[in-house]
C-alpha cells in the first residue's frame, strides 16, 4: 500500500466482478499499446542507424558516429525508459488481475484531495484515508470539487508496485442515474473528427523544423557539406518520427470517432467534478472539466464551469461499445436543479 493510505479498519474483500475485470483490462490495454509504440519507435531507429552505418565509407564514418550520439542516441534511450516502464505497469497489472481480490471501504465521505503530482487523488472515508491512481481520462487534473458528508461505498483494486486502482465509488443517497442508449447517426461524427487540413499543417511544422536544423548543421558542421544525403537522412529520421507519431495518433482518434455508434443520454445528479488547468499566454489559461454521475467519468466542454456538485443534469454523448470514447454532444441543467445535504 501507499505510505498515504490508511485504513481504520480492515476493510472488505470481495473477488472482481465482470465489470471490474473489463475495467482492469483497459488499463492493461493501455499499457499494452504504449508498449508496441515504442518498441516500433526503437525499431525504426535502429534499422536506419544500422543501414547508415553499413553504407558508410571510412571517410564518412566520424560523421555518422556524431550525429548518432546527438540525433538518434538520446531519442533511443528516452524510446527504450518508456518502453521498461510501460512493461513493467503491464506485467504488474497482469499479475493483479489474476489473483487479487478488491477492497471495499464504506463510510461517510470527509474529503477528496488531489495530489502533488496530479497523479493521485485521495479520498477521506471516516477515519481512513485511500489514495488512488488516476487513469484515463484523469490523467493530470488540478482540483476537484465534490458531494461532502454523505454516505459512499469505495472499491478499489491493489496493485502491486502501482498503488491502488479506483473501481467505483457509489454514492448510497444519491439515485441512480438514467441511462437511454441508441443508435448513433454518422453526421454526428464529425464535429469531433481530426481534419486532414489540420494533420497536414500538423506535418508542414514538423517539415519546416526538420528543415530548419539540417540547414544549421549544414553550415556548422563540416562533415555535413561532405555528405548531405547520409547526413540528412540520420537527422530528419528522428523528427519525421515524432511527427508520424502525432498523424498515426490523429487518425487512431478518428478511427474510434468512425466506430462511434452509439449516442448515450445519461440524466442524474453530478457527485464530483474534476479540473484540469493548462496555462496559455500572460494570466490567461485553459480549464477542461471531468463529472462523475453515476459510475461514469463524462467529459464537459472547454472552460464551461455551469455545473457544481449535486446538479441534476442530463449529458448526451457518442460512445463505442467499449465504452471509451464519450465524445459530449450537449450538457444542461434539469430540474431538480439540486440535492441539499446540509
Amino acid at each position: 500500500m501507499p505510505v498515504s493510505t490508511k485504513f481504520s479498519h480492515q476493510p472488505k474483500t470481495e473477488p472482481l466482478s465482470n465489470t471490474d475485470k473489463i475495467l482492469v483490462r483497459q488499463r492493461k490495454m493501455e499499457y499494452a499499446g504504449l508498449m508496441w509504440l515504442w518498441a516500433g519507435s526503437i525499431t525504426l531507429l535502429a534499422v536506419g542507424a544500422t543501414w547508415l552505418h553499413l553504407s558508410t565509407d571510412k571517410e564518412e564514418e566520424l560523421l555518422i558516429n556524431i550525429l548518432t550520439i546527438v540525433c538518434v542516441a538520446p531519442l533511443g534511450l528516452f524510446f527504450t525508459c518508456k518502453l521498461v516502464v510501460s512493461l513493467q505497469h503491464f506485467l504488474r497489472i497482469n499479475k493483479t488481475l489474476s489473483v487479487s481480490n478488491k477492497q471495499i471501504i464504506a463510510g461517510t465521505l470527509q474529503a477528496i484531495t488531489v495530489g502533488l503530482h496530479k497523479k493521485t487523488i485521495t479520498y477521506t472515508i471516516g477515519d481512513s484515508i485511500i489514495s488512488v491512481k488516476t487513469s484515463n481520462p484523469l490523467r493530470s487534473i488540478n482540483s476537484c470539487n465534490y458531494i461532502a458528508q454523505v454516505p459512499v461505498i469505495l472499491e478499489i483494486l491493489p496493485l502491486t508496485g502501482e498503488g491502488n486502482l479506483l473501481l467505483n465509488i457509489t454514492y448510497k443517497e444519491v439515485p441512480e442515474p438514467t441511462v437511454i442508449t441508441a443508435p448513433a447517426d454518422k453526421a454526428m461524427n464529425q464535429p469531433f473528427m481530426a481534419s486532414s487540413k489540420s494533420i497536414l499543417q500538423l506535418l508542414k511544422i514538423f517539415l519546416f523544423i526538420t528543415l530548419a536544423f539540417l540547414i544549421v548543421c549544414f553550415l556548422l558542421i563540416e562533415q555535413v557539406r561532405t555528405s548531405p544525403l547520409k547526413a540528412s537522412f540520420l537527422i530528419a529520421t528522428p523528427l519525421l518520427a515524432i511527427a508520424a507519431y502525432f498523424a498515426v495518433s490523429f487518425a487512431l482518434i478518428n478511427r474510434r470517432t468512425q466506430n462511434a455508434k452509439l449516442k448515450v443520454s445519461i440524466t442524474g445528479f453530478i457527485t464530483e467534478i474534476f479540473a484540469s488547468r493548462y496555462d496559455g499566454d500572460g494570466a490567461a489559461y485553459t480549464c477542461l472539466y471531468w463529472y462523475r454521475i453515476g459510475s461514469q467519468i463524462i467529459p464537459g466542454n472547454i472552460d464551461d464551469d455551469r455545473f457544481a456538485p449535486g446538479d441534476y443534469v442530463r449529458f448526451v454523448y457518442l460512445d463505442n461499445e467499449k465504452g471509451t470514447l464519450k465524445a459530449l454532444i450537449s450538457a444542461e441543467k434539469h430540474i431538480p436543479k439540486c440535492i441539499n445535504y446540509n
